[in-house]
């Protein structure tokens, strides 16, 4: 007898030093220690740790002891066979939580069928007296709805109201905030008590439930049923058969049968991909070659029933969430809780028509970047996966279509979408139909001309004319079309623009176009590498371009990107030489033309206008590898982490970039040589130390730059506006990280100069913000972009609360009349505070503008008239009156005394009363070949000072400078170019 209790007290001894061992550890470790060297007290510490948490689970649903027991048995079991698949170890409590409440079902399910059929004299299974037949089923529906939460709620709530931790050990346990930390659980009470109330329970009835079954398994797993599960485990591991290990045969048939359902939600999974991409074959008529293995593997990482982050413990069950109940999350579906191992992002959506009615076989796309569009086909239920290749979806813009194209919708994702995987909702209406007649300078129809259509986030569609000039194109019928683009070597280019006044405000999509290609010229493009050998295969297209009539310049036209594999760009042979031959004869500036490429970077554009050669070489430098790994707190990889990295040198060429991490931690960038880099984590809720003074030289790739998350600082905080403090929705808060100051291995221009990286975030409805950061030297910024510096340690949080005055934008109505008191229809605007623009019919232009002070001028060519109106930061309406203009010339001379071409002759106006230094416009012309140059629109009330500008320098001080006084011509004289000017 004193042997046996000896015996005893020993094994508590062991197991109290094993428990502490255990407890020094994190789960993530423990299990890596089990899985490498079968380390069977690394089990036991597991389940020693979350066994009463799991018993209580089983205890719930199927409310008898031993049945709770074998319940538990196999739910380690499971996790011992299938350990190696958990990719976030370190929410493995709400995993098993997931696992045991299944593995309790069936058991439960399986007690029923066999007390079917036993003899209705058998004894009923003794009921713990704690749990009523009303208590148990509030239960498991209080754990039904646990395993609903999406993951980044579940798991802080199992670890805290589940295993009885604090937020503080949460915070260490998870890598967060312990802020963060009371949040989620705020949110996970909030999300089970609203879904408890739909079904008549209240959380604090369930809670209090839990509470009275809880004491059944507060002593934890007895030490025989320890010793079991830990020899059945390794037994596993080492691959050997459970038929001979200590555990019973219901428990044995609880693995095997929890196996036996993960294996068939699999093959159901993989028929049902098939079945889906058959029909939708079928549907659309394009019969391919189906590879099973890669299409089924495709589908189950997109599916809902299949999801990989959570592990085996989903496999058991599919899941029933609607649409509508997935979306329970803050606005975020619970698919954004997953994490894609290839670190790319991912758009999920739906695709319906006007009346809610899924759409099935529709074609999604995205315009592709440097490469040909994403594309998905709607499947069952109108859903679509649409894979990226890109690390982030920000500012997407999405396009559906039915294969006829007669039906037509469109969707653009959020600017500041960090996230790896966003959702969307597409609704198709009947689409609208651009006709566009192409002709030359004759109006001769041209036939084989490439036309374009935008709306500022993407190419909308492109075709080519037919023999009399002529296409048809089929776009959404809500599209914000800004311009119409035709081309053709050898004939000139030519643009539409779909606005009266500005691009701000296009016009809905117009039914007919006319585009008039009115001559062109060649020009050549060398591209070279950074050794001066040719490159070949390097398409380019126009930065931007500028007609003369035309009310704005197409500023960007990155759209012309997905022309880069239609032949329609021009593209460098062998020996590096590109043609461009529809340069337009009518460009009123000169045009620089960009490389697209994602293989190289291009420091100086190559240039041309009227006065340059036509041949102009483009040096262009390989992009540099760089990479590096993000581990969590215990060391393992972190996937799905964004890394964010921006670098500036000696030219006005900066780099952002940003990189996703897969399955392991790992990342790669490809960074432009020759810059300085900061590189930064950019999560919801880790963040890491900033990785600067970081420089990129070409052919040095770096392999070095690893982060170690940790909880990091949260900053947050109010941006309000107004005397009353109202909340400001929907603005923007800035963040700039500061690097380590250049040197001059980076050139004496940029030495002392620190490297920068911008990061976002806006404010939801309540004008709350949030950023998670790593310790560093920051400066932070509200909307209206006042900068203050901000320096970060190892605080768990830090307030910075934004008090605006006003909005940092709104809107204005402009005025114009002419000298009479009638409108100016047409009249040119020109201001600091928006773009170009024009006035309509009314005389009037609308837009939202810079809440800044700032100056509006106005110039009538019809009646040759101007004026100016100052505009204060609280307006939002400005009146010009007209006044008969008048003109000044003058000739560009250069050091030589000898006339110079080409040149920019600008004149900026102020008004003659004074005013605030950002109240200016500015006027420009070029000066001819004999160097003469002449500024039409200058008015009584303007004050001018005149800069002279080559191709080689920007003079930095005015040459002239006047005041108009009435309506007579002045002589400006020669105007000098800088003395630098070479």
């Amino acid at each position: 007898m004193a042997t046996a209790q000896l015996g005893a007290i020993v094994g508590d001894i062991r197991d109290l030093a094993a428990c502490r061992t255990g407890n020094e550890q994190s789960d993530g470790a423990l299990l890596r220690a089990f899985l490498a060297n079968k380390d069977e007290p690394a089990f036991a510490a597991l389940t020693r740790r979350h066994g009463p948490m799991v018993l209580r689970v089983c205890l719930r649903t199927l409310g008898n002891a031993q049945d709770a027991q074998d319940a538990l048995q196999a739910t380690f079991l499971v996790l011992a066979r299938h350990a190696s698949s958990i990719l976030k170890r370190e929410s493995l409590a709400s995993w098993l939580h997931g696992v045991a409440f299944r593995m309790a079902t069936h058991a439960k399910r399986a007690a029923a069928r066999r007390h079917k059929y036993e003899s209705q004299a058998s004894l009923a299974p003794v009921q713990d007296p704690a749990l009523s037949a009303a208590w148990q089923e509030i239960q498991i529906l209080f754990d039904k709805e646990i395993e609903r939460l999406p993951e980044t709620l579940r798991s802080p709530f199992v670890y805290c109201c589940l295993e009885n931790k604090s937020g503080a050990e949460a915070a260490q346990h998870f890598g967060i905030a312990e802020v963060t930390v009371r949040k989620r659980l705020s949110r996970a009470r909030k999300l089970l008590q609203e879904r408890l109330t739909r079904r008549g329970v209240s959380l604090t009835a369930v809670l209090a439930a839990a509470a009275v079954g809880a004491s059944a398994a507060s002593a934890g797993v007895p030490r025989s049923e320890l010793a079991s599960i830990v020899k059945a485990a390794t037994q596993i591991v080492a691959g050997q058969a459970l038929t001979s290990s200590p555990v019973s045969a219901k428990v044995i048939a609880l693995v095997e049968g929890a196996n036996q359902a993960m294996f068939f939600t699999k093959c159901k999974s993989a028929m049902f991909v098939l079945l889906c991409l058959a029909i939708v074959g079928a549907v659309i008529g394009l019969p391919r070659p189906l590879d099973a293995d890669s299409e089924t593997k495709r589908f189950v990482q997109q599916t809902p029933q299949m999801k990989e982050s959570k592990g085996a413990a989903d496999e058991l069950q599919t899941s029933s969430d609607s649409p509508a109940q997935a979306e329970e999350k803050d606005g975020v579906t619970a698919r954004a809780e997953l994490i894609k191992p290839d670190g790319k992002a991912v758009i999920d959506g739906i695709v319906v028509d006007e009346a809610g009615k899924p759409v099935v076989g529709a074609t999604v796309r995205t315009p592709g970047w440097l490469r040909p569009d994403d594309t998905a086909v709607t499947a069952a239920g109108g859903r679509f996966s649409l894979k990226l290749d890109a690390p982030r979806a920000s500012w997407r813009a999405l396009y559906a279509a039915t294969p006829d194209g007669a039906l037509q919708g469109q969707h653009r994702t959020a600017s500041l979408e960090f996230g790896q995987i966003v959702t969307c909702r597409i609704v198709l209406k009947p689409a609208a139909t651009v006709r566009v007649k192409v002709v030359d300078g004759q109006g001769a129809a041209v036939p084989g001309a490439v036309v374009a259509l935008d709306d500022a986030a993407g190419m909308l569609a492109h075709s080519t004319t037919d023999a009399t000039g002529t296409t048809l194109m089929r776009v959404p019928a809500d599209a914000k079309v800004g311009v119409v683009v035709g081309f053709k070597g050898g004939v000139g280019f030519d643009y539409f623009e779909n606005y009266t006044s500005s691009p701000e405000n296009p016009m809905p999509v117009p039914a007919a176009v006319k585009l008039v290609l009115d001559g062109a010229r060649t020009v050549r493009i060398r591209a070279v590498d950074s050794a001066d050998r040719p490159l070949a295969g390097i398409p380019f297209h126009p930065a931007y371009v500028a007609k003369k009539g035309k009310i704005a310049s197409i500023v960007n036209t990155d759209f012309l990107y997905a022309l880069a594999d239609t032949g329609a760009l021009p593209r460098s042979g062998p020996d590096g030489i590109a043609e461009c031959d529809w340069y337009s004869l009518e460009f009123k500036e000169g045009i620089p033309f960009v490389p697209v490429t994602n293989r190289f970077q291009c420091p100086a554009w190559p240039y041309f206008n009227k006065s340059t050669v036509a041949f102009q070489p483009a040096r262009l430098l390989r992009l540099v590898k760089a990479s590096g790994r993000v581990t969590s707190p215990d060391g393992a990889g972190a996937a799905g982490i964004l890394i964010q990295a921006e670098g500036r040198g000696y030219t006005s060429m900066y780099c952002r970039t940003y990189a996703r991490t897969t399955a392991d931690g790992a990342y790669s960038l490809d960074l432009f040589p020759d810059q300085g880099y900061v590189l930064a984590v950019v999560d919801p809720e880790r963040a890491a130390p900033n990785i600067t003074g970081v420089v990129i030289r070409e052919d040095r790739p770096r392999t070095d730059l690893d982060f170690r998350l940790a909880p990091g600082t949260l900053v947050e905080g109010r941006v309000t506006v107004g005397p009353k403090g109202e909340s400001a929705a929907g603005q923007t808060v800035y963040l700039k990280t500061l690097g380590v100051p250049f040197t001059e291995e980076l050139g004496k221009e940029v030495k002392g100069q620190r490297p920068e990286l911008i990061r976002w975030a806006a404010t939801d409805s309540a004008g709350r913000y949030h950023l998670h950061i790593g310790p560093g030297e920051y400066q932070i910024a509200g909307p209206d972009m006042t900068f203050s510096d901000l320096k970060v340690g190892l605080e768990p949080a830090i307030r910075r609360d934004f008090q605006l005055a006003r909005l940092p934008r709104g809107p204005i109505e402009v005025v114009v009349r002419k000298p009479d008191g009638t409108p100016a229809a047409g009249a040119i605007l020109l201001s600091g505070a928006f773009d170009d623009a024009r006035t309509d019919s009314d005389g009037r232009f609308r837009c939202t503008r810079n809440r800044k002070p700032a100056m509006v001028y106005a110039y009538d060519p019809a009646t040759d008239s101007a004026g100016v109106a100052v505009v204060g930061p609280d307006d939002d309406s400005a009146a010009v009156t007209l006044r008969p203009a008048c003109s000044a010339t003058g000739r560009v001379v250069g050091p030589d005394g000898l006339p110079r071409p080409n040149c920019t002759v600008s004149a900026i106006i102020r008004p003659a009363a004074g005013g605030a230094p950002e109240q200016w416009a500015r006027r420009s012309a070029y000066s001819g070949f004999d160097g003469s140059v002449t500024l039409t629109g200058l008015a009584e009330g303007m004050k001018c000072e005149i800069i002279v500008c080559s191709e080689a320098r920007c003079g930095l001080s005015p040459v002239k400078k006047f005041e108009v006084n009435g309506t007579n011509p002045i002589d400006l004289g020669d105007l000098p170019l800088p003395p630098d000017e070479k």
